[in-house]
């Protein structure tokens, strides 16, 4: 992964080049949208980098407060009611929020098939160097007080995870155990997008499929919806196309492997579909993936 320093002397760069070439148009800062606060819900493997490419540079380009949030809700309550002015928040792994008492805003909700979801995870969680997934000391108690990870992943209580990371432990384990692993450590994602408020009408809501391979198209509505200036949004765009999953690198060590959609109709098998239906039961029919 690109350090923050790298990733913040690649923005400015592109930033004053865009600048020296007059393509970054002037827009005052209470023009930009019509609410002070925008908000982007989603999921691990799901956009999260993709979108937050576009809105880091978005963001640098014209006056407005961009910041990713992760796990940290009182942090988020923070930046919601304590920090003025125009601001946009991309929040993950954040599950009880009380948008009644939020200001006025405008925001969009990306989800995904939560097999693919877990497939994505699974292939991600097997090699990447993110800090988290290689420390030794990584808690395993969540995981291992869930009644689905005695069921399928260790019987005896002997070989349960001790001082190890989940990336060591992942690859020690068969392909079809390791994707039930992803399946338990996923149940937060896929529980919240199962309870979340599909009739809230201040988002707009999105699916994976229908961004890949229409990534502009799907993107302009989410600005639409946001209320963008038409200025914003042209630059957005460029921003969209430039990132689009088309153009980026895959490959088995990359951030984006696959992209591609339905995936588990590849890589489940009728056991980890058995799996799967009994940790999640209705999910899939209730999503409208099924």
């Amino acid at each position: 992964m690109m350090s923050i320093t790298r990733q913040k002397l690649r923005t400015g760069a592109a930033l004053l080049e865009s600048r020296l070439r007059g393509l970054v148009p002037a827009v005052r800062g209470d023009d930009l949208f019509p609410t002070d606060l925008l908000i982007h819900f989603t999921y691990h493997k799901c956009l999260t980098v993709y979108s937050q490419q576009v809105m880091r540079f978005l963001s640098a380009e014209f006056p407005f407060h961009w910041e990713q949030i992760n796990k940290r809700p009182g942090h988020l309550l923070s930046v919601v009611h304590e920090r003025g002015g125009k601001r946009v928040l991309q929040v993950a792994n954040v599950y009880q929020v009380d948008f009644h008492s939020f200001p006025e805003f405008r925001g969009s909700h990306f989800i995904r098939d939560p097999r693919d979801m877990v497939i994505s995870a699974y292939y991600y969680h097997v090699w990447t160097r993110e800090p988290w997934c290689i420390d030794p000391d990584f808690d395993w108690t969540p995981l291992i007080r869930n009644p689905h990870f005695r069921n399928y992943i260790s019987a005896d209580q002997r070989d349960d995870p001790g001082r190890i990371s989940y990336q060591d432990y992942l690859k020690s384990l068969d392909r079809t155990r390791g994707m039930i692993l992803e399946m338990l450590r996923n149940k937060d994602h896929i529980d919240h997008m199962s309870r979340w408020d599909y009739n809230n009408p201040n988002f707009i809501e999105v699916r994976y499929e229908d961004v890949v391979g229409a990534e502009v198209e799907a993107f302009r509505r989410v600005f639409e919806h946001y209320g963008f200036h038409p200025k914003l949004i042209e630059r957005g765009l460029h921003h969209v196309d430039r990132f689009s999953l088309g153009r980026k690198r895959r490959g088995a060590r990359s951030h984006t492997r696959s992209g591609r959609t339905r995936q588990h109709e590849r890589e489940f098998t009728p056991e980890l579909r058995e799996v799967f239906a009994a940790m999640y039961g209705p999910t899939l029919s209730q999503l409208g993936y099924e």
